[in-house]
């Protein structure tokens, strides 16, 4: 299994790029509701990626999530109607 690669965490900022870009919000979106420019979007995208050694947000996001900058909540319920329908299948 290939170990992730951990640089110097993430700031606040590329923190909330990181979960709009993973929440499906394109480049631009996440411009717009954080009131930065497109083009700094790009730039924390591009910093991150070349801090942490990745070439994908995807992984970025995992990499954020395995260091704590990033916390899943459990959704128990959920989990359980995926295992539920793995089951009945």
């Amino acid at each position: 299994m290939n170990k992730i690669p951990i640089a110097s965490g993430f700031s606040k900022r590329e923190i909330q790029v990181l979960v709009l870009l993973c929440l499906d919000f394109t480049q631009e979106e996440a411009a717009d509701l954080l009131f930065i420019s497109f083009e700094t979007v790009r730039s924390h995208l591009r910093n991150m990626r070349e801090r942490h050694n990745v070439k994908k947000a995807s992984r970025l996001f995992l990499i954020a999530v395995a260091t704590g900058y990033i916390k899943l909540k459990p959704q128990p319920q959920a989990l359980n109607n995926l295992i539920t329908s793995i089951c009945l299948n």
